[in-house]
């Protein structure tokens, strides 16, 4: 789904690719240290 979300995105707005793109380094961080 977030995948989907970003190409779709990224057709309409690559500013907004920009933005989420360090908002999902962040939430791979978080899983990651869950995990841990």
């Amino acid at each position: 789904y977030i995948i989907e979300a970003l190409t779709q995105s990224n057709i309409v707005n690559t500013d907004g690719i920009k933005e989420l793109i360090p908002e999902l380094k962040r939430v791979g961080n978080n899983l990651n240290q869950k995990r841990s």
